[in-house]
């Protein structure tokens, strides 16, 4: 028998049920090429040995399928957070709250009235109600939604300080995630930067001596992943905005989207802006708990002189970004928390009971490996670098760690933890209570192999 006749048609082998199924997870193109390049091997093969077996068609399914994991593994996939980190940025910072996608579900797949006013028929302002609730929630004149927080710091410096002075304090101007540099920004948007202070102290008699008639803004900035501590200074925003002459703009870069919770080292927006801050920006996705978006608030002429620029156009969210937002300001309006304000209410005693229970159920299989001890987590985010909060975590002694991590890691659904000290360790302030179960079953079965 010609054995090349025995090689499977490639549409014969893509209608394989195995290749079905990964083809609706990954796209049937991506399935095709990996496929393709298989069938070539095999007929390639064949011609140098044409003794060589061929796999039968469900074996060759099989091929193509485990060639096809490194697709599967890249796309977006739902983990367990066991890192203690709330806001990981690697694992797309805040969560949305329980029950917001399925609120804005229909806003977002419909038709909906974006930019129509329902009250007379005609065109109306994009997203009114966003920024009407969050100027009601921060206590500003007006409020204005952008893509990301970066975005906001560049259109604040591009519509109000272009062609002008911007004094920044040197310890302030930092880079953040993706090489984001505060000087390059302000170069980027056509402003001069002026350095006012040293790296740790910053005086008012600093930044009054580079006032000139060119300043426009003094810029201040959330110094997002790191703090300098020790002998430090920099002066109260309403020092700063007091000590101002009327044509020099006091804006701030938040950051981290604090809006009601009582934290060292993150004040809250509405703080920042009662303060005298002019105008304000920071993330929606962070300590906020809303999808990734920026928001820019603060005087109603300068949001107002941003939000008419030609670039706005460019940074502005869509309809689903929008939709989850609004379910998100409708939460803050009626005192739900967020993500991260749930985690700094959340008692330690109870992620010790959830801890407890797990271990106790895994003594028989780890003995004397598996323990509760006290761990810290943190808000992460680029939010309160230097502090942690009291919690438990599952500590699991073994050799070599990282090959449970791993494993975890390789789950249907993964499980990422962290390694400290020759340990494994599992946070559980950051895993819903639902998903206790699966890692005590995941780690079972990790155990008796």
């Amino acid at each position: 028998m010609n054995k090349f006749s025995q090689i499977p048609q490639l549409e014969k082998l893509l209608s394989h049920p195995r290749l079905v199924t990964l083809a609706n997870r990954i796209g049937r193109a991506h399935v095709l090429v990996v496929a393709d390049a298989f069938v070539s091997e095999l007929r390639t093969s064949l011609k140098t040995n044409q003794n060589a077996e061929v796999p039968t068609i469900d074996a060759c399914a099989q091929c193509v399928e485990e060639r096809c994991k490194p697709i599967l593994r890249s796309l977006i996939t739902p983990v367990v957070n066991a890192t203690g980190v709330v806001l990981h940025t690697n694992l797309g910072r805040s969560p949305l709250a329980k029950g917001v996608w399925q609120e804005a579900e229909s806003i977002a797949s419909e038709y909906s009235s974006v930019e129509l006013d329902l009250t007379d028929g005609k065109r109306g302002k994009r997203f009114s109600f966003l920024t009407e609730s969050l100027s009601l929630l921060v206590g500003s004149e007006d409020a204005l939604v952008l893509n990301n927080n970066a975005a906001a710091v560049f259109m604040i410096l591009k519509v109000l300080g272009e062609g002008g002075e911007v004094i920044v304090s040197r310890g302030q101007q930092v880079q953040i995630g993706g090489g984001f540099r505060i000087p390059e920004i302000l170069q980027a948007a056509g402003c001069k930067l002026l350095e006012v202070g040293t790296t740790n102290v910053t005086t008012i008699e600093d930044i009054c001596s580079a006032i000139t008639e060119n300043t426009k803004m003094v810029l201040a900035v959330h110094t997002s992943n790191y703090r300098i501590q020790g002998f430090t200074d920099f002066p109260d925003l309403k020092h700063i905005k007091a000590a101002l002459p009327a044509h020099v703009i006091l804006a701030v870069d938040q950051g981290s989207g604090n809006v009601d919770c009582q934290i060292e080292e993150e004040e809250t927006v509405r703080s920042i802006i009662k303060d005298g801050a002019d105008i304000v920006c920071f993330s929606g996705d962070k300590i906020f708990g809303g999808p990734q978006a920026g928001w820019i608030v603060g005087k109603k002429n300068l949001v107002e002189k941003i939000s008419k620029h030609q670039l706005m156009r460019t940074f502005r969210v869509g309809r689903a970004v929008a939709a989850l937002m609004q379910v998100s300001i409708v939460r803050f309006l009626n005192g739900k928390p967020s993500i991260a304000k749930s985690a700094l209410l959340q008692s330690p005693e109870t992620i010790f009971e959830r801890c407890q229970a797990i271990t106790e159920h895994l003594k028989p299989t780890f003995k004397n490996a598996i323990s509760v001890i006290e761990a810290p987590f943190s808000l992460g985010g680029g939010s309160t670098p230097t502090k942690t909060f009291p919690s438990y975590a599952i500590q699991l002694q073994i050799k070599n760690p990282d090959s449970i991590k791993n494993a975890l890691r390789e789950q249907e659904r993964p499980i990422i933890g962290i390694v400290e000290h020759d340990a494994i360790i599992l946070h559980l302030i950051t895993v819903a209570e639902t998903d206790d179960a699966y890692i005590e079953q995941s780690l079972l079965n990790l155990g008796k192999r």
